[in-house]
């Protein structure tokens, strides 16, 4: 299991299955959630029933000597898409054919360096994986996030 504080750190950790209660699926996108080197916003979209969704990430961002040499690596990204009640999946089209829509997660499987993301609502966490392309080096947006205060 992993637990994450209010500051986005987390903690993990074995517990016994018996103890556990499953989580309701979740239905308030909006706000701010946050993880512990990256953040996901997610607000009413341009267009009306879609939601406009930045996602921003670094890796090394905690570390003093990498952010003093200048060694910290980011990511983002923003779109508009639609969410399938608890689940949203896309990619990311720089190509700008789409203006700001995202397109369906699985267009465009040639690209091998499209950033694809999936997001899931769970109680009150957002899950989110991507697939290492949404940014430098070792920058990931997968993670269990929170709703910031």
């Amino acid at each position: 299991v992993t637990f994450v504080n209010p500051a986005g750190k987390t903690r993990s950790g074995w517990l016994d299955s018996a103890r556990l209660t499953r989580i309701a699926a979740g239905t308030r996108w909006q706000g701010v959630w946050q993880a512990w080197e990256s953040e996901i916003k997610v607000m009413p979209g341009r267009i009306g029933g879609t939601l406009h969704i930045e996602g921003s990430a670094t890796w090394g961002g905690h570390d003093p000597q990498r952010v003093a040499i200048g060694s910290v690596h980011v990511g983002e990204f923003a779109v508009d898409t639609r969410s399938a009640g608890d689940r949203i999946a896309f990619s990311v089209d720089e190509s700008g054919e789409n203006g700001n829509m995202a397109a369906p997660f699985d267009d465009a499987p040639d690209e091998e360096y499209r950033c694809r993301v999936q997001l899931r609502l769970l109680g009150p966490y957002l899950l989110a994986h991507d697939n290492n392309a949404c940014g430098g080096a070792n920058v990931s947006f997968t993670g269990i996030y929170r709703r910031s205060r």
